[in-house]
């Protein structure tokens, strides 16, 4: 069984939806699970039973809270969370990892006491369609930013006179360089990783790299992938 279809399974299973997105998360992870909590205070359901280093298991001993539970296991995986409001977000790379905090959230919901609102709820399962190795890749589903560009270009510092004379350098390839429409990198110059261009080809980005060299922060890659049939949402059937 392929990764897409163990999630799949897990969408089904649990009445997750099951979406795309068109980079790396954090430049770094793969998938990204979303659970609803609680959103005022921690019931009793939210201090549960020391969990194992499976984050699965219960230790009858001690007490800890749901958060600090998911958070010490993603710190052992050297996974992350982040937590909004009523919204906690887990990053991954490792698919299994995320069938045990499935299993662990629902293993607590099955505990649940009734509320007028949910303690948790499974929400949402994104993953990127790649690799890891494709963390400057950005997907699109139809065409390419103004249906030509292939490269975007993010800077290093540059003053205004720096930017001044990049800009009137990228003015002799006007059909294959397009440059921010702002006026502020005039007055002000640009910060590092702050666009700086969008390029048609390699051959241009070759001719920057000789004009720009160490000023150049990061080259972004677009690629058309249509990923809309991978996009599923799966209801659970009764």
């Amino acid at each position: 069984m392929d990764q897409l279809q163990k999630m799949e399974q897990m969408s089904f299973r649990n009445n997750l939806q099951l979406t795309t997105n068109d980079r790396l998360f954090y430049r770094k992870y793969l998938y990204r699970l979303t659970i609803g909590i609680y959103a005022y205070k921690y019931p009793d359901l939210m201090n549960v039973s020391t969990i194992d280093e499976n984050a699965f298991k219960v230790d009858s001993e001690q007490k800890i809270n749901f958060l600090h539970a998911i958070r010490l296991y993603a710190n052992k995986h050297q996974d992350r969370t982040r937590l909004e409001s009523k919204i906690l977000t887990y990053y991954t790379n490792e698919l299994t990892r995320l069938q045990d905090i499935v299993k662990y959230v629902n293993r607590l919901k099955e505990k649940q006491i009734i509320h007028n609102e949910t303690m948790l709820d499974l929400v949402e399962l994104k993953y990127f369609p790649g690799d890891q190795s494709e963390r400057n890749i950005r997907y699109r589903k139809k065409r390419l930013p103004y249906n030509k560009f292939k490269f975007q270009l993010l800077g290093e510092r540059m003053d205004t006179l720096e930017y001044k004379e990049w800009e009137s350098w990228a003015k002799q390839y006007p059909n294959d360089i397009m440059l921010p429409k702002t006026k502020y990198n005039k007055q002000w110059g640009t910060w590092a990783g702050e666009p700086i261009g969008y390029v048609s080809s390699e051959k241009v980005l070759q001719l920057i790299h000789f004009k720009l060299g160490p000023k150049i922060n990061k080259i972004i890659e677009f690629q058309i992938k249509d990923i809309s049939n991978e996009t599923r949402t799966i209801n659970n059937v009764s």
